[in-house]
């Protein structure tokens, strides 16, 4: 990252609060890793990354941060300092009656799911949080391009 991005020592903070866990702040982003055992298979380990705290979103979409980042992402997620109703969303959808569109979501309706015919990501909606998610990791820009396109389908009345 240092060098994809020409950082200097004082433009970077690294931070290791405990045991498998490190975060490095740059001018653009915080970047953190988290390396813990998988609670269903003990021999295998599962990593957590995420860019948080971004500043400079264009340097999230540059040929920089594709050759550090690439192949290490499958979302972009949201969160949402107020909570949406999620009752609202989904009858919005439903009432769409497209069939461009496949909703599912939970009996207590905490959590919901929404595909989109030609869009290869799957849209995860909570009361605080949306998700745009590949089925497997992917290049930075073709995880950006689905939530453009998923962002413009919902923005076109698809849903709200």
């Amino acid at each position: 990252m240092r060098k994809a991005f020409k950082f200097k020592r004082l433009d970077t903070k690294v931070d290791l609060p405990d045991p498998g866990w490190g975060t490095i702040e740059t001018p653009y982003f915080t970047y953190s890793i988290n390396a813990s055992l998988d609670d269903e298979n003990l021999a295998q380990i599962r990593w957590e990354r995420s860019i948080r705290n971004i500043k400079d979103p264009d340097k999230v979409g540059s040929l920089e941060f594709a050759a550090v980042f690439d192949f290490l992402f499958d979302r972009i997620e949201l969160s949402f300092a107020e909570p949406i109703q999620l009752e609202d969303w989904i009858d919005n959808i439903e009432e769409k009656d497209d069939e461009d569109l496949c909703l599912n979501y939970d009996s207590s309706l905490t959590r919901c799911t929404l595909n989109i015919s030609g869009i290869a990501a799957t849209i995860h909606v909570q009361e605080n949080k949306f998700a745009v998610v590949h089925p497997q990791t992917a290049t930075t820009h073709d995880i950006i391009a689905s939530y453009v396109q998923a962002s413009k389908a919902i923005a076109h009345g698809m849903a709200r």
